[in-house]
C-alpha cells in the first residue's frame, strides 16, 4: 500500500467508505463505477489499494474478496477505528483528524497537519454539515503549545533542559531525557528520566515554563527502559508503589454499569455480576489517579482488595467525616476551617 496520501486519495477513501457502509458486497469495477462520477479516472487498481488502505485502519473486509465482492464484514467507523492504528504504518488519520487537530495544535510534529487541512477542504460544502452533529469535549490547556516541542525532542532522544514550576512552590531547572508523552484527563505529561532520580519523571505541560536543548551536557544517567510497556499498567501517570498489583472493587448498580461500560483501564474485567453489583478486577499501580475513580464513586463502592488501598479509603472516609464535624461545629461559632 502507499505510504503517502494524496487529497485525491483521501477524498476516494470517504467515498469508498460511504459506498461499503451497505454492508452489501461489491466488485472493484463496481465500486471503480460508483466513484467515477465523484472521482473521475478511479479504476480498479486504485480501488484495490483504497481496500488494503481500509484494512490496515481496522475495517474487516475478508481477504479473497475479489470474486464475490468486497463488503464489510461488520460495521466500520475511521472514528472508533482510530484509537488503535498505528500511525507509522498508516502514515495518517481520517475523520478523527478533527478532534486530534484540536487536541495537537502543533501538528507539524507528527507530520499530520497538512492531511487533516486537505481533508477538511476536500469535503464538499454540504458534507461539512455532517460534522456539526459532532461534538468533542474541549478544555482549554495552557500546555498545549509544549507537545510539539517535547515530541521533537523524544525523537531526537538526547538531554533538555526544563523549567518547571509545580503549584505552590518554585520555579526550578530540570535536566531531563522526555521518553513518553502521555494525555490523562484532559491533561498532557511529558515522562522520562531524569538526572536526580531512579524512577520516572514526569512533568505535567501546564506547569512548564520553558524548554531547551541541552544536547552537549553530560547525561549521568541511563534511559529507563520500555517506559511505554511500563505504564501499560498505569491509570494516569503517578508511579507510587513498588509495583503493580490486583484491585478488586464491588460497585453497586447503575453505578457499576457506568464502569461496565466505560472502562477505567485496558486490564478491567468483570469476576462477577449480580443483580445489585459487579465485582471489577485491574491489575494496576496503585496510584493517586485510582483513588480519585474510587472517591468519584462514594458511596456506591467497596473496596476487596489489596487491604492497604482498603484501609487507605476507611482511613480517608474517617478523616474527611472528622473535618465536616469539626467544620460544622467552628461555622456555628462564626468560622470556618476552609477559609
Amino acid at each position: 500500500m502507499p505510504k503517502s496520501l494524496t487529497n485525491n486519495r483521501i477524498h476516494r477513501v470517504f467515498n469508498l467508505h460511504k459506498v461499503m457502509r451497505d454492508m452489501k458486497p461489491h466488485s472493484a469495477a463496481e465500486l471503480a463505477a460508483a466513484l467515477n462520477g465523484l472521482e473521475p479516472a478511479t479504476n480498479e487498481r486504485l480501488i484495490k489499494e483504497d481496500i488494503e488502505f481500509l484494512r490496515s485502519m481496522g475495517a474487516k473486509i475478508p481477504r479473497g474478496s475479489k470474486h464475490k465482492g468486497y463488503q464489510y464484514q461488520k460495521p466500520f467507523s475511521f472514528v472508533s477505528a482510530a484509537d488503535d492504528i498505528d500511525f507509522t504504518d498508516v502514515n495518517d488519520v481520517l475523520s478523527y483528524l478533527e478532534q486530534i487537530h484540536s487536541r495537537f495544535p502543533r501538528l507539524e510534529a507528527l507530520g499530520i497537519e497538512q492531511v487533516f487541512f486537505a481533508v477538511m477542504g476536500q469535503l464538499k460544502p454540504k458534507e461539512k454539515n455532517l460534522l456539526k452533529p459532532v461534538q468533542f469535549h474541549e478544555v482549554e490547556y495552557q500546555g498545549y503549545h509544549f507537545i510539539g516541542d517535547f515530541y521533537r525532542y523524544i525523537k531526537k532522544g538526547k538531554p533538555i533542559l526544563v523549567k518547571y514550576q509545580p503549584f505552590g512552590m518554585e520555579k526550578r531547572d530540570y535536566l531531563f531525557v522526555p521518553q513518553l508523552l502521555r494525555e490523562y484527563n484532559h491533561r498532557w505529561y511529558a515522562i522520562g528520566t531524569s538526572s536526580t532520580r531512579e524512577n520516572p519523571q514526569i512533568f505535567a505541560l501546564d506547569r512548564v515554563i520553558s524548554v531547551d536543548p541541552a544536547f552537549d551536557v553530560d547525561f549521568p544517567k541511563k534511559l529507563i527502559p520500555n517506559l511505554p510497556r511500563l505504564y501499560r499498567d498505569v491509570l494516569g501517570v503517578s508511579i507510587e508503589s513498588e509495583r503493580p498489583t490486583l484491585i478488586v472493587i464491588r460497585i453497586a448498580k447503575p453505578r457499576a454499569d457506568y464502569v461496565r461500560t466505560k472502562k477505567w483501564h485496558h486490564s478491567q474485567k468483570v469476576i462477577e455480576n449480580k443483580e445489585t453489583s459487579i465485582l471489577f478486577s485491574w491489575y494496576l499501580w496503585p496510584n493517586r489517579e485510582l483513588q480519585a475513580k474510587i472517591l468519584e464513586f462514594l458511596p456506591y463502592i467497596e473496596v476487596v482488595e489489596p487491604p492497604e488501598l482498603r484501609d487507605w479509603l476507611i482511613e480517608t472516609l474517617k478523616e474527611s467525616l472528622d473535618l465536616m464535624i469539626a467544620n460544622s461545629k467552628s461555622q456555628k461559632q462564626g468560622n470556618n476551617l476552609f477559609i
